[in-house]
């Protein structure tokens, strides 16, 4: 089984040229973070609700999809197409960020599933980071073995807070 360790994090686009690019292929965890990215601090911007779900076909059983090139989801979050295959997605579970800005899901079994941030503060989140869709196992660099946990880095613009103090 493996472990699936979401790092939310977040930018201000104000202050960048671009929307910053994470670039983890590998699903290992970063040493270091891009210029202007950081953890998402909830204590300043709320929390964040991530949802995984499980591909199966329709006849439920877990499928494993080794290409996911042009995949849609639907809007309810209840199927994925990809090509002319339709495959169901069953809700695993929800999980909110702590306070360093993870979110942790443990003891995911072979197969593959969807990653989707469901809730955050509309206010001070800018649109939501785009659902991710993965396979488990996934192999490490070797090709020896597989990786124990996945680590993914979903990130979004944010608003920073400006109070403009009024005396009478």
């Amino acid at each position: 089984s493996t472990k699936l360790v979401i790092h939310k994090l977040s930018y201000d686009l104000e202050n960048m040229k671009e929307k910053p690019v994470i670039d983890n292929k590998r699903g290992k965890e970063l040493d270091k973070l891009p210029e202007g990215v950081s953890k998402f601090d909830k204590s300043l911007y709320g929390d964040v609700t991530f949802t995984l779900y499980k591909l199966t076909n329709n006849d439920g059983k877990d499928v494993l999809v080794e290409d996911f090139k042009g995949a849609v989801v639907s809007d309810d979050k209840t199927t994925v197409t990809i090509g002319d295959d339709i495959f169901k997605l069953v809700k695993i579970e929800d999980r909110d960020i702590d306070a360093d800005g993870k979110a942790e899901f443990s003891n995911q079994g072979n197969g593959s599933y969807l990653i989707s941030e469901t809730s955050a503060n509309k206010n001070l989140v800018g649109e939501k980071e785009q659902d991710q869709l993965f396979s488990l196992p996934l192999a490490n660099d070797t090709g020896t073995g597989f990786l124990d946990t996945l680590h993914l880095y979903p990130k979004n613009d944010v608003e920073n807070l400006t109070f403009k103090l009024s005396k009478y």
